[in-house]
């Protein structure tokens, strides 16, 4: 057994506490019993192959005998779950990777998709009438969301440094709160969280990456002892999201009408997401690692994470195998 065999075996000890896995001599990969897989409301193609149990199908041929699904409510608690190996694949947006690479979590990104509409939200009688009137401004956002990033975008578009507001770190759920109470002036958000507010809180966009013309990925982040111990299962789970993603792509209606008895987000809401969001998945190719790499160095410049990254240290490639 060589050296680096006995190593990524000495490795698994915390690992083997989470999965249950068997040394196949055949297969030449680790047979992993079973999957966990993180998840948000906004994670479209996800909730489908959840609904349709489209992972269940294209992996039990592999040994997976279960699928385990976990709600997080947005993405920096799922990819602090992902990098510790309490679960092994997630989707999320453009900014948490870059917190967790950071900060020396285990992940690897598997693939890319556009991101859905974020948002500056005003509630519909706020003075605020254009971005520029956001400076001495309250805003809230989730730290280390692609919320997080988009607020800094349009910040230095329209003239304004991070100094020139007053960031409140919120999740969405305390967001949405502080907002219809007036103790924030605006609110940066994702889709559905934007339609929500507008359809039932009196909110209005004041900017967004629709309206800007902007365009942002969000990536689905695999757990990389997990990745390069199982080759095989890896390749079947980015299958498995392409086929969930055309299904999307060609069943918008029903899948919203899914999707809504799923996560109990009405379903004229849903709908209305679905047809503003563009689904494809992306290979991380060299365009991807080009914008994400330009945020990461946006938020180490800014000093808002403590380590430099390079993205392309971290992309799985088909040919990933440690044997």
């Amino acid at each position: 057994m060589t050296v680096w065999r006995i190593f990524l075996l000495s490795s698994l000890a915390g690992f083997l506490g989470l999965a249950v896995l068997t040394l196949s001599g055949t297969a030449k990969e680790f047979q992993v019993k079973s999957l966990r897989i993180g998840y948000q409301k906004s994670a479209t193609v996800l909730a489908l192959a959840r609904e349709k149990k489209l992972f269940e199908k294209a992996l039990a041929p592999l040994g997976i005998q279960s699928v385990q699904w976990i709600e997080f409510q947005y993405g920096p608690p799922l990819l602090e779950a992902l990098g510790s190996g309490a679960i092994d694949l997630g989707a999320v947006g453009d900014t948490p990777p870059i917190f967790s690479q950071s900060a020396g979590a285990d992940i690897l990104y598997l693939a890319a998709y556009p991101q859905e509409e974020s948002a500056f939200l005003v509630l519909d009688d706020s003075e605020i009438k254009k971005p520029e009137q956001l400076k001495g401004k309250k805003i809230a956002v989730s730290l280390g969301s692609s919320a997080h990033n988009f607020m800094l975008v349009m910040l230095e578009k329209y003239g304004l440094r991070l100094e020139d507001i007053t960031p409140v770190y919120l999740a969405p759920a305390d967001a949405i709160a502080a907002i219809i109470t007036k103790r924030i002036d605006a609110w940066v958000i994702w889709d559905p969280y934007v339609t929500i507010a507008v359809k039932n809180h009196h909110a209005r966009k004041l900017i967004s990456t629709i309206s800007d013309n902007t365009e942002y990925n969000s990536f689905y982040i695999l757990n990389s002892r997990f990745a390069i111990m199982t080759p095989k299962i890896t390749q079947a789970i980015y299958d498995a999201l392409s086929h969930a993603t055309i299904f999307v792509n060609e069943n918008r209606d029903g899948v919203a009408n899914l999707i809504s008895g799923l996560t109990g987000i009405a379903y004229d809401i849903q709908r209305s997401v679905l047809k503003r969001t563009t689904f494809n998945l992306l290979a991380i190719d060299e365009e991807v690692l080009k914008r994400q790499q330009e945020i990461a160095n946006r938020f180490f410049r800014l000093g808002l994470i403590t380590h430099p990254v390079q993205i392309s240290d971290i992309v799985w490639r088909r040919t990933s195998n440690i044997y």
